[in-house]
């Protein structure tokens, strides 16, 4: 009787030890903020992107895998994809235009 009972707790420790599952959406938020960052046309632009990323990991230590962890990660996402969508902008726009001062 005494073996399951150990095996049982055994189990249950490891579980409770390991970390919440990272959402998706952090995941994603995450690598699309490191490849942006890469970008030196693209890395000015993502000082809201980094403040709202930073606040979606702040909520997934806080409170793992909650609905809001997501949707500031997602959020975060959406802010990374606008400044490269912004700095793709302004090099169009200096190949037709020419200089832009």
């Amino acid at each position: 009787m005494r073996e399951p009972l150990v095996a049982l707790v055994a189990l249950l420790a490891s579980v409770g030890c390991g970390a919440w599952p990272v959402p998706t959406e952090l995941a994603d938020a995450r690598v699309a903020f490191d490849r942006a960052a890469k970008d030196p046309s693209v890395r000015p632009r993502l000082g809201e992107a980094r403040r709202v990323l930073d606040a979606a990991e702040k909520m997934q230590a806080t409170e793992p895998g909650s609905d809001d962890a997501a949707a500031l990660a997602y959020a975060a996402q959406r802010k990374v994809q606008a400044a490269e969508s912004a700095a793709r902008a302004d090099a169009l726009r200096e190949i037709v235009l020419g200089s832009v001062p």
